[in-house]
């Protein structure tokens, strides 16, 4: 019974060792960002799901895989829209996904030549709202995670 006590722990801790490193490793975009340009074609200035500064963090989502957890860094953003919000690095490059649950942006950004980070989003939705147009231009530079 010891033996497979000792075992069990073994294990355990060889797991539990093991995704802390692969997380780690997974989350080198992990960080707050503020947004300092975001332009809409065609030009729509009613979009308010996307925050003026949001984190990157380094928190598996509750959907599983390879996604992290995105949150609001505004004090005011309701916490039940950010849950879900998911991000997850693919190569050299990030996948956001700021969501409502049936419909949202989603895109790809990239490190610039200056370290920000920049790419193209794009609005979806389910088959219950239709076809969806509206497409954005992100770019968003790092900044501390302390609250101002």
């Amino acid at each position: 019974m010891k033996l497979c006590l000792a075992l069990l722990v073994l294990v355990w801790v060889s797991c539990a060792y093991a995704q802390t490193g692969e997380k780690s490793a997974d989350v080198r975009f992990a960080g707050c960002y503020e947004v300092t340009s975001l332009s809409w074609t065609p030009r729509d200035y009613t979009v308010k799901l996307i925050p003026k500064r949001f984190q990157l963090s380094a928190e598996h989502h509750a959907a599983g895989g390879k996604f992290f957890m995105m949150r609001s860094l505004d004090p005011e953003a309701s916490r039940l829209i950010d849950t879900l919000w998911a991000w997850r690095p693919k190569g050299n490059q990030v996948q956001v996904s700021w969501s409502r649950g049936f419909g949202g942006f989603s895109g790809t950004l990239k490190p610039s030549s200056t370290g920000d980070l920049v790419g193209d989003l794009k609005e979806w939705c389910d088959n219950r709202c239709g076809w969806k147009k509206r497409t954005g231009k992100m770019r968003v530079h790092k900044i501390g995670c302390n609250p101002e």
